[in-house]
């Protein structure tokens, strides 16, 4: 695939509006055989209903997507402890893949989620995943714990084991319908404000070679997301052959930045 396609794609959708619109459409009617099988993995402090805006337009093109809420948060912080670790998480989703007998995965693993889906392919058959995207996450090498790249995030975890008070603004953007607006801005600090569990940062991820096997990988960059290792990730990717890279003029919450043009994205990512 030519890659100054798909990032022509990512800026088109974003820059000129038209998201909402031909590219929107791009997979309305789509074939059963063309169908793709979603799973979206949240970042922190939040929880699966995060990604309401992009699995509202996945479904409606038929697509299916399973948005799972990782121990510990959200409607699942019965459960918090301070040290959950990336495996911890990883392992939430490699279950639910299991236990869904889910195949041709197209797994998606936004901000922290991207230490978790790192993980996942290790978990289970080679050929369960077929594509693996990074938007705006954390793409960490074998051995690496969070704040081994982002050393910034060390200093909100407090004496109690949690992160809190993560210095990243919402933007909700004017693609959203009304019911979205309502979902998501009332009470919108409490709800994205579950604790995050400090061993999700400080614990190195182990890695078997799982992830190089997929033949589809995909690094998304926002440029405004004030995580400044996702840019050097960008130019890290960017030249690779073995991956594809795109960058959107957003800020770091792009699902909800701009959902048609993230939806276009992950829709390309996974062909």
């Amino acid at each position: 695939m030519d890659r100054r396609k798909f990032v022509g794609l990512a800026a088109f959708a974003t820059a000129t509006g038209l998201s909402s619109t031909a590219l929107a459409h791009e997979t309305e009617g789509t074939p059963a055989e063309d169908r793709k099988t979603f799973v979206l993995v949240h970042g922190a402090m939040c929880g699966g209903f995060f990604w309401r805006a992009v699995t509202n337009r996945l479904r409606s093109r038929g697509h299916r997507v399973y948005a799972p809420t990782l121990t510990g948060m959200a409607d699942r912080s019965h459960l918090l402890r301070p040290d959950i670790s990336p495996q911890d998480h990883a392992n939430d989703v490699a279950n639910l893949i299991k236990w869904e007998l889910l195949k041709d995965v197209v797994l998606v693993g936004h901000s922290l989620g991207g230490s978790v889906i790192s993980i996942v392919p290790d978990l289970l058959p080679e050929d369960t995943i077929s594509s693996i995207v990074y938007l705006d996450a954390f793409y960490l090498e074998s051995g690496k714990a969070v704040v081994d790249d982002a050393p910034e995030l060390a200093a909100l975890i407090g004496e109690d084991g949690y992160m809190s008070g993560l210095p990243i603004e919402l933007q909700a953007g004017a693609a959203l319908t009304d019911e979205e607006r309502e979902f998501l801005l009332p009470d919108v600090t409490e709800r994205l404000s579950t604790p995050q569990p400090g061993g999700t940062l400080t614990t190195p991820i182990p890695l078997q070679g799982g992830r190089e096997k997929i033949a589809r990988k995909t690094f998304v960059w926002a440029e405004n997301s004030g995580i400044p290792v996702f840019g050097q990730y960008y130019e890290r990717l960017k030249d690779n052959p073995d991956w594809e890279v795109t960058s959107m003029p957003l800020q770091h919450d792009v699902m909800w930045a701009d959902p048609d043009a993230t939806t276009s994205v992950l829709l390309h990512a996974a062909r």
